[in-house]
């Protein structure tokens, strides 16, 4: 069984996977300090891993994304380690951390998700990094782009790690029909 009734992991693109565990191999034997480099922080911080539901920009992206060519048919939504964003979330949830404006209005529901979480005090930045990829596909999901698609879509959540260059399925693919706009059976 997988976690809250995800697809199986044959319904993600495991081309993409594959390709990505073949690059990070090759990164490796190449220089095999590139990824404990990245790993070590990030400068200036990234806090783009939002899909917003008042983000015009990203819905036209997505819009454009899905209604393009017939067999694009999948969306992945992406997280990665040592996340300055959401580091800044998860402080701001759990210690009160003030997020300088206008940080603090794009990190405002991702905040207020991860207060609602279990044991708050003892949550990791890679475990609310996962909160946060499941908040973006909920959001994605009930996108104006997705309830009006023509065709299945899936919508999968990954992880990238900066430590070592590979993609990590989370097994919360979501397959989404055209007919009534939510998700299929078997998704959420």
């Amino acid at each position: 069984m997988y976690p809250e009734g995800s697809l199986p992991a044959s319904a993600v693109p495991a081309e993409l996977l594959t390709l990505n565990a073949r690059w990070a191999a090759s990164v490796t034997n190449f220089d095999p300090n590139f990824f404990p480099n990245s790993a070590k922080g990030q400068s200036p911080r990234e806090y783009r891993q939002q899909f917003p539901t008042n983000d015009l920009s990203s819905h036209c992206v997505l819009q454009f994304a899905i209604n393009g060519p017939p067999d694009a048919n999948h969306v992945i939504v992406v997280g990665h380690t040592s996340c300055g964003g959401v580091g800044a979330a998860l402080n701001a949830a759990r210690d009160g951390d003030p997020i300088l404006p206008p940080l603090d209005q794009w990190l405002a529901p991702l905040v207020e998700r991860i207060k609602k979480l279990p044991d708050l005090p003892n949550q990791t930045l890679n475990n609310v990094t996962k909160e946060s990829v499941k908040m973006q596909i909920e959001n994605v999901c009930n996108s104006d782009a997705i309830k009006s698609i023509k065709k299945t879509v899936y919508i999968h959540g990954w992880m990238y790690h900066l430590e070592n260059g590979f993609l990590e399925d989370l097994y919360l693919t979501r397959e989404i029909a055209p007919s009534g706009g939510g998700p299929a059976p078997g998704g959420n």
